[in-house]
């Protein structure tokens, strides 16, 4: 077994073989979708943590209200957006949108109970952006954002 490994770093230092580099957008465990109409194909982290904290609340592209959702509870897309967007854990952001309802500010996105429920409120809302796991397969009416370094 420790040839193995040996032989696959060797092969990578040699550039024989390709290991997936860390971070890397395919290997994350969520995949952020807007609905297909919207001309947004590019975000960085920056600022898809300003749409989802609702520091930035309207489109450029329209001028229309940005309409976050976002799976709810445990789920691991969830702690893993926290975690690589806000640089937050998830009791982090819970307390931040306490701050802002009680500063009347503003109010969470609403948390969905599936990835399915969040692709039904994309799918109805052409304003809004929301992430659901990695591994769901998407329809045409909703597209997959590309999220810059």
């Amino acid at each position: 077994m420790k040839h193995v490994a040996l032989a696959v770093i060797t092969l990578a230092a040699l550039g024989a073989v390709r290991l997936p580099a860390q971070g890397a957008g395919d290997a994350r465990p969520y995949r952020v979708i807007v609905n297909a109409e919207n001309p947004v194909g590019l975000l960085s982290p920056q600022e898809l943590s300003r749409l989802f904290l609702a520091k930035t609340t309207t489109w450029a592209f329209n001028g229309q209200p940005v309409l976050p959702v976002e799976p709810g509870g445990e789920s691991p897309a969830r702690a893993a957006f926290i975690r690589e967007i806000h640089h937050k854990s998830p009791t982090d952001v819970t307390v931040y949108w306490e701050q802002m309802v009680f500063q009347g500010k503003a109010s969470p996105p609403p948390a969905e109970s599936s990835d399915s429920e969040v692709m039904a409120y994309v799918r109805q809302h052409p304003n809004a952006i929301g992430y659901v796991s990695a591994g769901v397969r998407l329809t045409s009416d909703l597209k997959p954002i590309t999220i810059t370094r």
